[in-house]
This record gives C-alpha cells, structure tokens and sequence, in this order.
C-alpha cells in the first residue's frame, strides 16, 4: 500500500489509502457538509466550506477545531496553500496569511494584489504564484511581499483562473481564454493554447512529458498536450461515462493523475492516456478539491 492519503472534498470530506485501490472514508466528525477547499501538510488537515469557516484536524480528521480567527464573516474561500508554518489562503476579497499554521490570519495589504478573487496559489520553485481576476503575482518572501506579472508576452490585460508547473515549464490558464507558458519563472511568457477553444480554463495539470486542461466547453473541456503545451487535443471521449466536467488535477511521480469531477474521481496512469473511475465508497455528486499527502496514520 502507498504511503499516501488522498484527501477529496465533496459532500463530505473524504480519504482514501492509496492511489490505485482507492477505497474512500468520509470523514464525519466535520461539522458542516459542502466542503470547498481541502489541504494537509504533516499531520495536520484544514478544509473550508466556502463561507469564511475554516477547520482544522491533527489527527488525521478524526477531531476538528476552527482555524477562521482573523477571516471576516461572509468570505469565500478559493484556494489554499501551506509550507509549514506559513500559509496562505485564497478568497473571494483577497489574500490572507498565517504564520503560526493557521491559528490566525490577516489580510495581505499588498497594492498587487488587492482585495479581490484569490483564485490560484502554486509554490513553483524559490517563489510563490497567485492567479486572480487582476492577472498574476509572486512573491520570493513567503508570501508577505508581492509583484505584479505584467508584459513579457502577456496581453495587457487578463484574469487568470489557475496556474500548474513542471520542472522548468509553468503554465497559466486564463479565465479570459486561453494557455501561456513561461521557462524563465515568469518573466517571458508565449501563447500555448494551439487547439483549444477560447474557453474559460478552470485547471491545469503538468507532468513530466504532458499537460492537462478543463475547460468550461461542455463540447470539449478536457485537453491534452504532449509537447509542452505547443498543440492541444480534446480528450473528454476517454473519460468514465457520467463525466462532463473537471474540478482539480493532482499529478503524482510525473506521470500518474488524480481529477476531480461533477462524477466523483478518475484516475490515469499514463499521464491523460487513459482514465478510469475510482469512486469506490464515494457518495454520489460532484469532487472538489483534492489533496495528495504523505501518510497521516
């Protein structure tokens, strides 16, 4: 069995052992049920419902507490991400930050940012990325300072959905359409969306030798590339039957998937080749986020 768990947002919060024989446990001791953003980093688990309530586990989900002192009522939670005790979270007015492994946050005063959707966080390399409705941003300071990515090849203006990364390759996909790539961490940008609708693109995946993209298109919302993201190729005809849309990529060891669909998980082995369902134990309904980790137990 892997040393893995694989935490699922739905319904209920979810973990499953392992990537192939995925055999999914709620976690019921949560107190609400519609989970929005899910996350874990050592032996501790948060996840949100949408709605500025933020809870946290140590473990492994068996206990929770709150972990929202600090977010202001009524915030909708979009994105989360931790690197020990710093943390960043990602709203629907901003960027709030915690230094103590979320027992506090408070907002990120940053002109680069503003107040407005947080909708993507990746740690790529020395720095951390934001992808929202005023474009992108890094910061090489643990999050705390910021600057806006502008020119390069960018359009002059854009809103940016998500951001995926691989060894040298980092990809944005924008919610005005469309896919660019950067090898230089951001400073020189190209369009890499040949094949694509201009549709919104909600997440992306990167592995070693391909690159995954969904769509909001119900005609083709999933996309294939595997030749870093020069040609795309819709592959929605190779997904489960019941699947018409994707939440969240997860790419593991460069080559094996994990996605989050309006029809539960489906998982590929061969970087996007192939799918196959993985809803053993699974309530019915629609996967949010997804969260691969190192063993809790």
């Amino acid at each position: 069995m892997n040393t893995l768990r694989i935490l699922l947002s739905m319904l209920a919060c979810c973990v499953a052992p392992s990537i192939v024989q995925a055999q999914w446990h709620p976690l019921l001791s949560l107190p609400f049920y519609q989970t929005s953003v899910v996350y874990a980093s050592g032996d501790s688990i948060w996840t949100g419902n949408g709605s500025s309530r933020l809870m946290r586990s140590t473990d492994g989900g068996q206990v929770w507490s709150p972990s929202h002192s600090g977010l202001p009522e009524g915030l909708i939670l979009l994105a989360f991400y931790g690197d020990q005790g710093d943390m960043l979270l990602g709203t629907d007015k901003g960027l709030y930050r915690s230094t103590n492994g979320g027992d506090s946050w408070a907002i990120v005063p940053d002109s680069a940012l503003g107040q407005i959707p947080i909708r993507h966080i990746l740690k790529y390399g020395p720095y951390y990325y934001v992808a929202s409705d005023a474009g992108l941003a890094r910061s090489g300071s643990g999050g705390l300072g910021w600057s806006k990515i502008v020119g390069g090849g960018l359009p002059t203006k854009f809103s940016a959905q998500t951001i995926g990364g691989y060894q040298q390759q980092l990809f944005v996909g924008m919610r005005t359409g469309g896919v660019y790539r950067s090898n230089d961490s951001g400073a020189t940008w190209q369009r890499a969306d040949t094949g694509i609708d201009l549709a919104i693109v909600t997440a992306l995946g990167i592995g070693s030798d391909f690159a995954l993209a969904a769509t909001d298109d119900l005609s083709h919302y999933v996309y294939r590339s595997t030749d870093t993201g020069r040609i795309w190729t819709p592959i929605e005809s190779n997904m489960p039957s019941g699947v018409l849309y994707l939440s969240q990529f997860d790419v593991m060891n460069g080559s094996v998937v994990l996605v989050s669909t309006n029809n539960g998980m489906v998982l590929s082995l061969d970087g996007g080749a192939t799918w196959k369902a993985r809803n053993e134990g699974l309530p019915a309904g629609r996967a949010k986020g997804i969260r691969v980790c190192p063993d809790l137990s």
